[in-house]
């Protein structure tokens, strides 16, 4: 499958990216030894040596999937052959739909013809390698991306994920990215995108290279991100989903609610960080300064001095509360740890749970980090306060316990969309990527062995002690996430 033409470096290098995806859960994802034997294919004698060196080739070792990919195209460039290397990765992925768009995008991108099809409409011609009359051949200028190539250095981006729900909602979506710009915030947004600008590429670059990515939640964008297939919203989605599950720490995705509520108008991983109620047009104005001051990172109160540790005592409390505090069996003391306790099991499953401790860690169900989410916020309250010595153990020994594997495995875990279970990376082939990898994977399991006991022993004592059925607190917040 031979050309006569040789390509832009950008669009090598653009290549290059489709070829080393970094989700190992992508659709079309090669790893290591799968990228080297289809560059075997092509003539390359390199190697692929676990775990020491990595991708080797006659003149370098332990190169980068992405390293590796670009240097072999470019020699693939260099003697005229991409498009039989674009056909081997669409034998070797299989011919995915999501690869062949993504290598259809970058062509139409540069305006040249897909090798892969030979079509392409408004094409305008490849550049040659040799010039006529043997005069010296000109480098080709380097096209300007009319999107990225002009943000301005310096500046706060932000993408905006949105549905196109009607007219109506699409200008409102507009006006506030409008809104932004006199603020010194570039927004991408892709009613401002020229036609043919094609979109997957938009949205990939969009969600990696801004600052804030503003999540704009109606009924309907709920409804595309959870149950749709396909289209805009579904893609965008997966892509901020597998952001999130890598680092559930990060504020990098503001939620806006514009109809519907938090929780009927935007995903679950979404609908639970704190974000801005936009449903009110008369509170615009204030509600778009605060916008700015959260991508600015600066907050419209700052935080005060901290001052010494003080000595905790039951002082703080009401008088009532301090004598009903002095009788450990007090009617006060229940109903304060009852209230506290329906607030954690209002984010908890048991089932869930007893699944998570029982399995190896090398798939876990996403809603525990949803729900380890929602215990780290209510026991890092000021206010939480358990006075059951029993429950309280139970509570502390356990959460300390699985807060320690969500800090051990969060570097490690990543999911694929359509996919509620979230894989554990550092194993690849059966085969540990490093060492590092390996420690935390037995860690893990030393964790979960530790939880076990804890975990049925917490729920033997609230049934016993506090008479909730934690059957029905499970299944309560597992249906709670499905809506």
């Amino acid at each position: 499958m031979a050309t006569n033409k040789k390509y832009p470096d950008a669009l090598i290098a653009d290549l290059g990216g489709v070829f080393a995806l970094k989700d190992s859960n992508a659709p079309g994802y090669l790893s290591g030894p799968k990228l080297t034997r289809l560059f075997n294919g092509l003539g390359f004698p390199d190697t692929y040596k676990f775990p020491d060196l990595g991708i080797v080739t006659p003149d370098a070792a332990n190169l980068s999937r992405t390293q590796y990919a670009l240097k072999r195209l470019t020699d693939l460039n260099n003697t005229l052959r991409v498009p039989e290397a674009l056909a081997a990765l669409m034998k070797a992925t299989g011919e995915i739909s999501a690869v062949a768009d993504s290598i259809a995008g970058i062509f139409e991108h540069y305006k040249l013809p897909n090798p892969l099809t030979g079509n392409a409409q408004n094409i305008a011609p490849a550049l040659p390698v040799e010039a006529v009359d043997h005069e010296p051949a000109k480098p080709p200028a380097k096209a300007v991306d009319s999107v990225f190539d002009t943000i301005p250095p310096g500046v706060k981006v932000a993408f905006f994920s949105y549905s196109w729900d009607d007219d109506e909602h699409k200008k409102w979506v507009l006006k506030l990215a409008n809104d932004l710009a006199p603020r010194g915030i570039y927004v991408l947004l892709d009613q401002y995108l020229p036609a043919g600008y094609p979109l997957t590429y938009f949205m990939n670059k969009g969600l990696d290279v801004a600052d804030r990515v503003i999540i704009i939640g109606t009924p309907k964008y709920h409804e595309k991100s959870i149950k749709s297939l396909s289209g805009g919203v579904t893609y965008e989605e997966s892509i901020i989903h597998v952001d999130l599950m890598r680092n559930i720490a990060t504020t990098k995705f503001l939620p806006i609610v514009r109809s519907g509520t938090f929780e009927t108008a935007l995903p679950p991983l979404i609908s639970s960080r704190i974000g801005f109620d936009f449903r009110d047009d008369s509170a615009y104005d204030s509600l778009v300064e605060e916008l700015v001051r959260e991508i600015y990172n600066v907050p419209k109160y700052a935080r005060p001095t901290l001052g010494p540790v003080p000595t905790f005592t039951y002082k703080d409390l009401s008088p009532r509360e301090q004598e009903a505090l002095k009788n450990p069996d007090s009617d006060f003391r229940k109903s304060q740890d009852r209230k506290w306790l329906d607030r954690l099991l209002g984010g908890f499953s048991f089932y869930l749970m007893d699944d998570y401790v029982s399995g190896y860690p090398d798939g876990v169900d996403e809603r525990v980090f949803i729900s380890i989410d929602i215990w780290n916020s209510l026991i890092g309250s000021s206010t939480f306060r358990i006075y059951d010595p029993t429950l309280r153990r139970l509570i502390t020994d356990f959460h300390k316990l699985w807060h320690e594997a969500e800090i051990i495995g969060l570097p490690y875990y990543s999911s694929s969309p359509g996919s509620r279970m979230v894989r554990f990376h550092g194993l690849q082939n059966d085969l540990f990527i490093s060492d590092d990898a390996e420690k935390a994977f037995h860690k893990l399991c030393d964790l979960r062995i530790k939880m076990q006991p804890l975990l049925r022993e917490l729920a033997t004592y609230i049934m016993d002690n506090f008479e909730i059925d934690v059957e029905e607190t499970s299944m309560a917040f597992l249906n709670s996430l499905q809506h």
